[in-house]
């Protein structure tokens, strides 16, 4: 068998917190490496923090052994943390919050507000979603002298953002809704369209009904106030309607 002397190569990772090397052991009667020449390539290459010289030792003993080359992890620095992403639970499936309010069948661009669906009414404080907050991540630190601080990879914002009539808790971990309406994700933000349901007849006196209303059965004898858009199915009698926005009758 021909003679040939042991080596070893060293190397750093891409962000210098971990040195490692490869023993090579010798053939027939070369010599080995020694734990000084490893220790004086890594000096020169200014590896310096937490050296582990026990498991370069280890190491050159294993590979004579084994009479195969060696890998050792020489010196560990800090390995950085990567933050996690937040997340947001939804309080209904994703895929029914992604229905936009329908359109009217027969009146183009208005919208079919006797079609909503029942699943998507919400009600003023109830709880929308559940959030868990981003994680930041923590700072590693290079095996090399000086050491340097090694940048994480942050967690990322929620994908969907606070959207109108939507507030969060004081913590940012819950949304909820500020007021009854329509519950759905309008580009991908939570929001609540606000409106008031009237299952049943408004019979006399005033209503002001907010932002909006629905009203399935009709009024009589009533004097009604919208601010944006009011929905009615079945009559209207002796009634008085302020709407500042769109009215939508179905006899």
């Amino acid at each position: 068998m021909e003679d040939i002397d042991g080596r070893f190569d060293a190397h750093l990772n891409s962000n210098h917190t971990q040195a490692v090397v490869t023993i090579y052991p010798p053939h027939g009667d070369g010599k080995e490496v020694t734990l000084g020449e490893i220790v004086d390539r890594l000096r020169q290459m200014r590896v310096g923090h937490n050296l582990r010289v026990d498991a370069i030792r280890d190491g050159i003993q294993h590979a004579r052994a084994v009479a195969m080359p060696m890998e050792v992890l020489a010196a560990q620095g800090v390995m950085p943390v990567d933050g996690q992403d937040a997340v947001i639970r939804h309080s209904l499936p994703k895929n029914l919050l992604r229905r936009y309010p329908p359109k009217h069948p027969r009146l183009s661009g208005a919208t079919d507000w006797f079609s909503l669906d029942p699943a998507q009414i919400v009600k003023k404080g109830q709880e929308l979603a559940s959030i868990t907050p981003l994680k930041l991540g923590v700072l590693g630190k290079t095996c090399t002298l000086p050491t340097h601080d090694v940048p994480y990879m942050p967690g990322k914002p929620p994908d969907g953002a606070i959207g109108d009539n939507v507030v969060l808790d004081p913590h940012g971990v819950r949304a909820y809704a500020t007021e009854d309406g329509y519950f759905y994700l309008k580009e991908e933000r939570l929001t609540v369209i606000p409106l008031h349901l009237f299952p049943n007849e408004i019979k006399g006196g005033e209503y002001a009904l907010g932002k909006g209303a629905i009203l399935y059965q009709g009024a009589s004898d009533a004097q009604i106030i919208v601010e944006e858009f009011l929905a009615v199915r079945g009559n209207l009698k002796n009634c008085t309607l302020r709407v500042s926005g769109d009215v939508l009758i179905e006899s």
